[in-house]
């Protein structure tokens, strides 16, 4: 495959290179191994749009990007190229890797990531699959479930929040604090509101578009504010934070990649879905093969 789109005899052998994108697919497909070493895995969807100014990018899909031991995650390595990764060197204080289910999950009692050096502010664009997992929402005290902020005391800085008891405790509800002007934010592709609000366990697709957010000493960190207060009990699956305010056809670009790969596209608006197929041009997905390791003698659906 690997050209422009043909059409293949069902009855005829296709070869596949491994760990090499095989092109758009638009078929039944029965695949066998002849080695015979294990396991076959795809990818139905469309790249990751390149024109981003990705500053980072971490992704639970890709259990080579983090360090654990027995789950405990010492660094979660970010994709972006810039060097950004996460990383918790106490161990009672580290997130724990769900391998199973691709996710990075907090505790909400002290687990916490910090990424040293990197303090996003002004011009900024967020997203990021996850779900609150906070089983009762208190009828007092000070609660806050951060996902993302950067505070440390030299400025305002800011802050997104998945769940805090200063509006209304009974709903989760998502948060910007001093998000600068101009802030616009999407859940599941519609913009956000103070109404808005999630279920427990629920995964959603934020994004954040923040042209200029408050400047503070950083670091970045994910899961508390200030690493003493407010720990998020939430899970994540990807996060990618970029280094400009995205125009909406750069970030329904972005929704339209995680929702497809994270299972959420039935979530997002028709229009968006609409979109995103228009930007890439074509109404079927891609189909990856990443790696050829057992037999596989069912028929696969694509297309």
């Amino acid at each position: 495959m690997n050209e422009p789109p043909v059409s293949q005899n069902l009855g005829n052998t296709l070869y596949l290179l491994e760990n090499q994108p095989v092109g758009t697919v638009i078929s039944d497909l029965n695949f066998s191994d002849p080695e015979g070493d294990s396991n076959v895995s795809f990818s139905l969807i469309h790249p990751l749009p390149s024109d981003l100014n990705l500053t980072l990018w971490l992704d639970a899909s890709e259990p080579s990007t983090i360090s654990e031991t027995n789950g405990a995650i010492s660094r979660w390595s970010d994709k972006s190229g810039k060097g950004n990764h996460a990383t918790q060197t106490t161990i009672l204080k580290q997130p724990i890797f769900d391998d199973a289910n691709q996710s990075v999950i907090f505790d909400g009692a002290n687990d916490h990531l910090s990424v040293s050096g990197f303090n996003p502010s002004g011009s900024i664009s967020i997203y990021a699959i996850f779900s609150n997992n906070r089983e009762v929402l208190p009828s007092s005290g000070d609660v806050v479930d951060v996902l993302f902020t950067v505070t440390g005391g030299g400025g305002p800085g800011w802050s997104i929040e998945s769940y805090n008891t200063w509006g209304v405790r009974s709903d989760r509800k998502i948060y910007l604090y001093r998000k600068g002007e101009s802030t616009t934010w999407f859940l599941n592709g519609t913009q956000g509101t103070n109404s808005h609000t999630i279920g427990l366990n629920e995964y959603v697709l934020l994004s954040a578009i923040l042209p200029n957010a408050s400047a503070d000493l950083g670091p970045l960190r994910i899961g508390t504010f200030r690493d003493s207060a407010f720990f998020g009990k939430n899970t994540f699956k990807e996060i990618i934070f970029c280094d400009t305010a995205h125009s909406e056809e750069q970030r329904i670009g972005v929704e339209g990649y995680l929702s497809h790969k994270w299972g959420l596209a039935e979530k997002l608006p028709i229009t968006i879905l609409q979109e995103y197929f228009l930007l890439i041009q074509t109404v079927h997905f891609l189909q990856t093969v990443h790696s050829i390791m057992r037999p596989i003698n069912r028929p696969l659906q694509y297309g």
